[in-house]
């Protein structure tokens, strides 16, 4: 891949994933939060099967079928259902902050399912600062002591980012089986039939207020661009240039949103909120830092 083209590549997948945050705070204001995201998952899984249609290389038949539904649900289906929830109540800037952890919960919980994989000093400090980030973002609302509702929808992001972070680390195991638009499809399959249980569950109106041009857009926004499309490119990056130079989207995804949400919503962060994002932000530089030097990481995720 030439430098041009990675530069391209980079900015389309941080572009998509740092609006995704803003596009789901406008589909919620329409569909409830659960329907949302199974709406964004149902749109992301027709594109992708008619992909995999259009190839006309694939069968959708697979051993693996099963386990990658299920990966499906603990990836995608569960972490959106949660990130729905948690930004009915937290604006999209903290949630793009908050989200922007998961890379050190993967290296927090990477020894643990994957004991090849060490951990250092330097990650260790990385992941410190990162809590102590998370910790500032909390702040204000722990220091009275009370389970306030906002306080409850910063949990339910943080819960996002755990089960984003263990989806991670198994699908490490699962992709040695399945290339990445199929593993993709029935990561989709399983989250939509997961969904699909929760809105039963919750057994409320899927449609909150009139449906608006925008909600419309937002919810097509989330399924093609920020979903399909994001991880299809996000794939094709992995597979050329290795997985630490994918993964510095991190960097850019929470910048993104904070810039949409003060533009779009006039929602800035308070201290407390751009102090956790300081510290997150050095965390997630250590954390790379190191992980360049890892001869055993740096091998590309073919």
């Amino acid at each position: 891949m030439s430098k041009i083209k990675f530069v391209i590549l980079f900015i389309l997948n941080a572009l998509f994933w740092g609006a995704s945050f803003l596009a789901i705070h406008y589909s919620i204001n329409v569909f409830s939060p659960f329907f949302a995201a199974q709406l964004r998952v149902i749109i992301a899984l027709l594109f992708i099967f008619i992909l995999i249609l259009f190839e006309k290389k694939k069968s959708f038949k697979h051993p693996y079928w099963f386990q990658s539904c299920l990966l499906g649900i603990l990836s995608i289906g569960l972490p959106w259902a949660l990130l729905f929830w948690g930004e009915t109540i937290v604006s999209p800037a903290v949630a793009a902050i908050l989200n922007s952890s998961v890379p050190v919960l993967v290296v927090l919980m990477a020894p643990l399912m994957t004991p090849k994989d060490g951990f250092s000093v330097k990650k260790l400090i990385g992941v410190c600062f990162g809590f102590i980030g998370i910790a500032c973002v909390f702040f204000p609302d722990l220091k009275f002591g009370k389970m306030t509702l906002y306080t409850q929808g910063m949990i339910a992001i943080m819960l996002m980012a755990i089960s984003y972070a263990i989806g991670i680390l198994w699908t490490r195991r699962i992709s040695k089986h399945l290339d990445n638009q199929l593993n993709l499809f029935y990561n989709l399959l399983g989250s939509v039939l997961f969904l699909n249980v929760m809105i039963i569950i919750q057994n409320q109106p899927v449609i909150i207020n009139p449906i608006t041009p925008q909600s419309v857009f937002a919810v097509l926004y989330l399924g093609i661009f920020s979903s399909a499309l994001a991880l299809l490119i996000f794939f094709k990056i992995i597979k050329e240039v290795g997985s630490v130079q994918a993964s510095a989207v991190t960097f850019m995804v929470p910048l993104i949103a904070i810039v949409l949400d003060l533009i779009f919503l006039g929602k800035g962060l308070n201290y407390f909120q751009s102090l956790g994002a300081g510290f997150i932000f050095v965390s997630l530089f250590i954390i790379n830092h190191q992980t360049k030097k890892s001869k055993n990481i740096i091998a590309k995720d073919s």
